[in-house]
């Protein structure tokens, strides 16, 4: 299967891999450059808009330097088209050209693309031997240039020429020349994919180096989906070739079919019958045999009227495979003999044709010819492996001689910019030093500097808390707390004095409790319980509260934010229950959750809607410090604090649950 499209793939690479360099004729103006620009990008989309825009201007440079350098990108045009004719005749006028005029990069250039191009020609029209002259004289020419710029083109065209004639270890050469050269002028994101492909080839084709061929594969996916149609084809059809022989036959499926469904939507209908005829012989040997007969018999049918002598030798060896299998012995013998051998052709389809020879003399017992054809088969596995072998054993050898030269090379390099290094070393000492006392001298000044405005900052918060202090110190909590006293030992009233007492104990632990970051679970919770108490007689009886606390909680050792369940309470009796008719319920659970405590609070009002406007007395200033208070404590913590404000769904009633999960080991600094 390996001889499918592997020619033509490496047509169209010499045919479309070429982009042009940039010129240095000073003649030039840049709108030429531009426009050359414009075209070669769209030479693929729009091809007939090319050559009407490259006719106009060709016509108004006329026999300028910059005429020719508009008339390489209409010479692509014409091999795009397949006009050999009119592209070898505009090639060997380029060449004129270029012979005629002193000696300059820009001729150098013009030589290289002339001979592509004709070596393009002879390419399509199967001369491979013309092809490689012409080649090598564009390689020599594009060598001789500084900018490098067209060699990776011209050495994946040699590649690819030397690999249709066979010569593996030279084409091997060529294209690791195109990587190398790619590699140092920045190139392989468009050259990166024929480069790589071509690599995989031939060493899966050539010499059978399945662990090297699948790498370059790989390689060569990366740059799949920038490529055209043709390109993609061509692709999946070989690398479904490469499963085939390493015989996964059931990774070779997917590419096939991947193959056949990029053609089909344009009923490119050479190319969906060579994927019928790998698809049947996929089948066959996954042995499902109604599905190879019906893409074989889809394949006969199409290449039958085309007379093409070598897929009809390959598709009716398949169709005798699929006969033997069902065990129809002169059915396979009729397909065996219709389509003898054709000339040249490849071992690997003599092998599959000798060994369905060798499955046929053994059906109907005649033990002594099947052996005949598995001695054949052997001498020519034997021959191939051999030839495979040598053919390793000269690319390993090439490729140690060109990865010495390129370390020679790179080491002369090193040495030459070693010597640079050591004679601009001194200057580069003293600009260091510059560089250093500058720094040094900016980072004294900006250090002092931060330092007096450090001290500026803390004589002003200083001030500012003597300031504090002052203003406490002129109405002092404990005085307020005394007069309250007093006022409490005199009123008679025991329903008030108990409430004076409560608000006495309820701003003392307030007191108490602001100057702190966080406190225990059992003091926010006798805070809570304080507070309720006190707003429970403006209520009235109507009101109720529910409290569940799990017995399994550290109420001392559990830390939560100070204010953390006051707050929402608050709110709650405050905004949903002081202003709600008829019952109003507050609950209160704390439970223990993963690692942690959950606390819920929900009540009966109408809901939590933010968007609302509040009574005249709130601020919403709570909820507010609340939140703030929580993000700076969980940009410590790796396990965060949970607060979240919600209705209850409205087919269980209505009010506001909020929902707080305080984590075990929780760091409050």
């Amino acid at each position: 299967m390996k001889f499918l499209y592997i020619g033509l793939l490496i047509l169209v690479f010499e045919v479309f891999s070429c982009t042009h360099p940039i010129r240095r004729e000073t003649t030039d103006y840049s709108h030429i450059d531009s426009l050359v620009t414009q075209t070669t990008d769209s030479l693929d989309s729009n091809p007939s808009f090319v050559a009407a825009r490259l006719r106009m201007a060709l016509h108004n440079t006329q026999d300028s330097a910059s005429f020719y350098k508009l008339y390489v990108v209409y010479i692509d045009y014409y091999l795009r088209v397949f006009s050999l004719d009119t592209a070898s005749m505009m090639a060997k006028r380029l060449l004129r050209y270029a012979n005629e005029k002193p000696l300059s990069f820009a001729r150098l250039e013009y030589k290289s693309e002339a001979y592509n191009a004709l070596g393009n020609c002879q390419s399509i029209n199967a001369n491979l031997d013309s092809a490689l002259v012409c080649y090598r004289l564009a390689y020599k020419y594009a060598m001789l240039d500084s900018s490098k710029v067209k060699v990776p083109d011209i050495a994946v065209n040699l590649g690819d020429m030397y690999t249709r004639k066979g010569n593996f270890v030279e084409g091997i050469s060529f294209y690791r020349r195109a990587l190398y050269v790619s590699d140092s002028l920045h190139m392989l994101d468009r050259m990166g994919f024929p480069i790589y492909f071509g690599l995989a080839q031939a060493y899966f084709s050539g010499l059978r180096n399945f662990t090297l061929a699948d790498t370059y594969f790989n390689l060569a996916r990366k740059y799949y989906d920038n490529r055209t149609l043709f390109e993609k084809f061509v692709f999946c059809n070989n690398r479904g070739n490469f499963c085939y022989y390493r015989q996964q036959y059931r990774k070779a499926l997917p590419w096939f079919l991947k193959a056949k469904a990029l053609v089909e939507p344009d009923h490119i209908l050479f190319d969906l019958n060579l994927c019928n005829a790998n698809l049947g012989d996929i089948y066959l040997k996954l042995s499902k045999l109604d599905s190879a007969s019906y893409y074989e018999n889809k394949a006969y049918a199409y290449f039958r009227p085309l007379n093409n002598i070598t897929l009809l030798y390959y598709i009716a060896t398949v169709q005798a495979g699929i006969a033997l299998k069902r065990g129809h012995a002169a059915e396979a013998s009729q397909w065996l003999k219709q389509y003898p051998a054709p000339q040249s052709t490849e071992p690997d389809l003599l092998s599959l044709r000798n060994k369905c020879w060798e499955d046929y003399y053994v059906m109907i017992g005649n033990y002594k010819q099947a052996f005949a054809y598995q001695t054949q088969n052997m001498l020519l596995n034997d021959s191939v492996r051999a030839q495979e072998v040598n053919s390793r054993i000269a690319e390993i050898e090439l490729r140690f001689r060109q990865d010495s030269a390129i370390l020679q090379r790179e080491y002369y390099i090193h040495s030459q910019k070693e010597q640079i290094k050591a004679l601009r070393l001194t200057n580069y000492i003293w600009i260091l030093l510059s560089i250093i006392i500058v720094a040094v001298a900016a980072l004294f000044y900006f250090y002092t500097k931060k330092k007096k405005d450090l001290q500026r900052i803390r004589h002003q918060e200083q001030i500012t808390r003597l300031r504090l202090q002052n203003i406490r110190n002129r109405v002092s909590p404990h005085f307020t707390f005394n007069v309250l006293n007093r006022e409490i030992s005199t009123e008679e009233d025991k329903q008030k004095h108990q409430s004076l007492f409560s608000l006495v104990s309820l701003l003392r632990q307030s007191l108490a409790m602001t100057e702190q970051v966080s406190v225990s679970l059992a003091e926010e919770i006798g805070f809570v319980k304080a507070y309720i108490a006190l707003e429970k007689h403006r209520l009235g009886e109507d009101f109720a509260t529910t409290w569940h606390i799990d017995d399994q909680l550290d109420m001392d050792q559990l830390r939560l934010p100070s204010m953390m369940v006051q707050i929402p309470v608050e709110n709650a009796i405050k905004h949903a229950l002081t202003p709600k008719p008829g019952k109003k319920l507050l609950s209160i659970s704390i439970t223990r959750h993963k690692e942690g405590a959950l606390i819920v609070i929900q009540d009966n009002g109408a809901g939590y809607y933010p968007g609302q406007q509040r009574t005249n007395d709130s601020t919403g200033t709570g909820l507010k410090v609340l939140y703030q208070t929580i993000q700076l404590l969980n940009a410590k913590n790796r396990e965060k604090i949970v607060f979240s404000v919600m209705n209850i769904p409205a087919d269980a009633g209505t009010g506001t649950k909020v929902e707080i999960y305080i984590p075990e080991h929780y760091v409050f600094e």
